[in-house]
């Protein structure tokens, strides 16, 4: 998505913020890890990053631009939106990357929204792709 012109020690440490998105609601549904699979193959990472790497906390200084921490944070809330709701523990990650980010509360809300709509179109996207 916007994470084209991330370097790859910025695609590694996103897939690792995802995964900690993933797994922060202690239940990793199947449909958690396709979606894990398909931000490993979108971000050119797959066969490159093992779970156990995955485990290791992401270095959040690769981030190092305005544009790259916002865009960051809007792959975090599409993954943390991807079943139409976000977790307590989920929201507590999003909001430890944001202030590690200097976002505002302002710039946050603004990309949760985007989270939620985004999550909304997804869904109707699946659902017209399988009629």
């Amino acid at each position: 998505m916007f994470t084209k012109e991330f370097s790859l020690e910025q695609r590694i440490a996103a897939c690792k913020m995802c995964y900690r998105m993933i797994v922060a609601d202690h239940r990793v549904r199947e449909t958690e890890h396709e979606i894990l699979d398909d931000i490993e193959l979108l971000m050119g990472l797959r066969g490159r990053i093992s779970r156990e790497d995955l485990a290791i906390a992401p270095d959040l200084a690769v981030f190092d631009t305005d544009r790259s921490r916002v865009a960051v944070m809007l792959q975090l809330f599409a993954v943390a939106f991807a079943d139409r709701q976000i977790h307590d523990d989920e929201l507590e990650i999003l909001r430890r990357y944001a202030h590690a980010f200097g976002l505002t509360a302002e710039k946050f809300e603004e990309i949760a929204t985007w989270g939620r709509r985004h999550s909304v179109l997804f869904e109707q996207a699946r659902d017209i792709i399988n009629v």
